[in-house]
């Protein structure tokens, strides 16, 4: 928990977020840590021990904060969000893909609203800035075979980061929001704004109208019309990404003129 060494003014607690917080049920349990190893870690026990749907743990920096297939998410304290928020939703397993594109496109459509910078979604799970990732999802899904127990919605969010602070091997691909703007930017009110437009979105998908957040995403892409290659340990299908699915699958046109969809996979710009 917070050790109370920096000013109140820029920490993530329930006094810097509930404020102007307008949603009814995403964010308004939180859990704060000033250090942890991962919010999706924190989440899933407090999940498993019974925690509301909308539970939001936050931290300032992570140790051990992972991205898609464990791969290591930077996470330096006091300029970030890094947190995950606990869903409950009674939607088949199959449909919970909806939940990753949602988030991106919430976090896009937020990101322009506040600061008016190009923000758009890169399939699967990446948001970028003038080509450069600078937010990333996770999700994470306990479900039996025909019901989901709860999901943990992970977001991390390169906010106020300087180009120093990335490690050199990914300082060419990766940005800030302050990279991009020039000034830094509240994190409290970015976080406020994306947990209300996910609301409105989840609840879309919740109630079955899933073609809102295909749109939204489809709106937001970077990705759809240009030619890519996505690997994966299924093999690779290089060609052009012409749309998305209803689960949320990639459909590429190959070179022969047949499109195929995939559900997973490292995609990458030709």
């Amino acid at each position: 928990m917070s050790d109370g060494s920096r000013g109140t003014s820029d920490l993530l607690t329930e006094r810097e977020i509930l404020p102007g917080l307008a949603t009814d049920r995403l964010g308004r349990n939180i859990v704060y840590f000033d250090s942890t190893d991962s919010t999706n870690a924190q989440a899933a026990r407090l999940a498993g021990e019974g925690a509301p749907e909308g539970t939001l743990t936050i931290a300032e920096s992570q140790t051990a904060g992972r991205g898609r297939l464990g791969r290591k998410w930077e996470s330096p304290p006091g300029v970030n969000l890094y947190f995950t928020l606990i869903l409950r939703p009674e939607i088949p397993p199959a449909a919970a893909p909806m939940i990753t594109l949602a988030a991106g496109a919430a976090l896009a459509k937020s990101v322009r609203a506040l600061y008016g910078l190009p923000a758009a979604v890169k399939w699967p799970n990446d948001a970028l800035l003038h080509s450069r990732k600078f937010a990333g999802v996770l999700t994470e899904m306990n479900a039996g075979a025909s019901r989901i127990r709860h999901v943990l919605l992970g977001v991390g969010v390169d906010v106020n980061m300087t180009e120093d602070m990335f490690p050199e091997e990914i300082r060419d691909i990766s940005t800030s929001i302050y990279i991009s703007r020039g000034e830094k930017a509240d994190r409290a009110e970015l976080l406020r704004l994306f947990l209300s437009e996910m609301e409105t979105l989840y609840d879309n998908i919740v109630s079955g109208r899933r073609e809102i957040i295909l749109d939204a995403w489809r709106s937001l892409s970077c990705t759809l019309g240009r030619r890519v290659t996505v690997k994966g340990l299924w093999g690779e299908k290089t060609g052009t990404a012409t749309d998305i699915d209803a689960s949320g699958g990639l459909v590429i046109r190959g070179d022969d003129g047949e499109a195929g969809t995939v559900v997973s996979g490292d995609l990458f710009f030709d």
